[in-house]
């Protein structure tokens, strides 16, 4: 059990540290009952307001929203890694140009 929750700790201060954005929890990291798997279900919520990549900030609110699911193994290396998302304003209007 301590080393479960050493791991969540170090996962959930990783996560805090990368992100420029409010971070928020659905179900904050937890590792599975019977498993190596740490999973979160968490949402983003920031303003778009400085310009990227040729694209003019708005100024609108955001939010982006996902689960991140780590395998860390015995020797408390993450091994896998799975992240599914939405997207922000800022990226779909990436992807249109």
């Amino acid at each position: 059990m301590l080393k479960k929750k050493y791991i969540i700790s170090l996962l959930l201060t990783l996560f805090i540290t990368i992100t420029a954005v409010q971070v928020e929890f659905h179900y904050p990291p937890t590792c599975g009952r019977n498993n190596n798997w740490v999973f979160a279900h968490w949402y983003e919520t920031g303003t778009w307001s400085g310009d990227s990549r040729g694209i003019k900030a708005s100024g609108n609110p955001m939010e982006v929203e996902g689960q991140t699911r780590f395998y860390v193994n015995d020797e408390l290396h993450i091994t896998e890694f799975v992240v599914t998302r939405t997207f922000t304003e800022w990226e779909e209007t990436l992807q249109k140009q």
